[in-house]
Formats: structure tokens, C-alpha cells, sequence
């Protein structure tokens, strides 16, 4: 199994949107207006904290999808934008050995 179809039913687009979900319902943001260029801190008010409950929050989602990933410590201090979450979770999952997934 090669690293895309470990990925399984995460395409791109569902990772995307499944990041805009996670994003509104922790800072109760409408996630009709959470798009790539929304800004974390300036748009969101998301503070320290809330960045790594973001990453936690993120994790557990993917577990649920299938996924036990762990966010690189210090990789959450590059996201500056929602659309540098999507990147992030996007890379991950799709250069997850098959042994980063649930069967």
C-alpha cells in the first residue's frame, strides 16, 4: 500500500473541509466564512493555547477517520493560516506509513 492510498477515503477536499470543521467548532467561527486565508490569530483570536488544542483536537479527529498521527511538536507554530493547517494535515496523512492507520 503505497502512502495515497493509505489515505483511504481522506481525499484532499474532505481533509480541507474536515480542518474548516474543527477550526469553527473549537474558536466558534462560522464555517462558512473559515476559508485557506483566514487568519488564526488575527481573524480567530487564537491565542497559544488554543493552537495546540487545535492540534489535539485535529489528532482526534484524524483517529476517528482511521488515522493515529501525531502532530510534529513545533509544527504548529508555522500556522499562521487556516490554509497552512490544511497543508500541514494534508502532508501528514498522505506521507503516513500504512502503519499510521487504523484497519
Amino acid at each position: 500500500m503505497n502512502a495515497r492510498s493509505a489515505m483511504g477515503s481522506l481525499t484532499p477536499e474532505k481533509l480541507a473541509a474536515m480542518v474548516v470543521d474543527v477550526v469553527s467548532e473549537r474558536f466558534h467561527a462560522d464555517a462558512k466564512t473559515v476559508e485557506r486565508e483566514t487568519r488564526l490569530v488575527e481573524d480567530l483570536s487564537v491565542d497559544d493555547l488554543g493552537i495546540i488544542e487545535l492540534e489535539l483536537a485535529l489528532e482526534e479527529r484524524l483517529y476517528q477517520e482511521g488515522y493515529y498521527l501525531d502532530i510534529p511538536d513545533g509544527d504548529e507554530t508555522k500556522w499562521v493560516t487556516v490554509g497552512d493547517v490544511i497543508d500541514e494535515v494534508t502532508h501528514l496523512v498522505t506521507a503516513a506509513p500504512p502503519s499510521s492507520t487504523r484497519t
